[in-house]
């Protein structure tokens, strides 16, 4: 298959504290789109617009990282072919998101005061 695809990315980030950051993000800016273009099927090119508004932060709690962000994400995508017009879309979602994880330092310390024991 042989396509191309241009990505425009901008990324703007606003450190808040130590543990909290507003971030904007835009893959295809006004103007210049994330293109696909299809060499071999011409039907399947299309522009898309993602533009993602989030407020994140980061802590440790009872030995575990946390990360919780939460924000809005809006997504477009027009195909260029007529006929594939009723695929095209627009979206908005509304997103919160929490992940934990172990921190690491700790678990290979204890992995190794056991292993001394043993």
């Amino acid at each position: 298959m042989y396509y191309t695809m241009r990505i425009p990315l901008v990324i703007l980030k606003y450190d808040i504290s130590a543990r909290t950051d507003f971030s904007i993000g835009m893959q295809g800016v006004p103007g210049l789109a994330f293109n696909y273009k299809n060499y071999v099927q011409s039907e399947n090119d299309f522009d898309r617009r993602t533009y993602i508004i989030q407020l994140q932060n980061k802590t440790i709690y009872f030995g575990y990282n946390v990360w919780a962000n939460t924000g809005i994400k809006y997504d477009q995508i027009q195909f260029k072919e007529s006929r594939r017009a009723f695929e095209n879309y627009k979206l908005s979602t509304i997103f919160v998101n929490i992940l934990l994880a172990r921190i690491i330092n700790e678990i290979i310390s204890a992995t190794k005061a056991q292993s001394h024991k043993e």
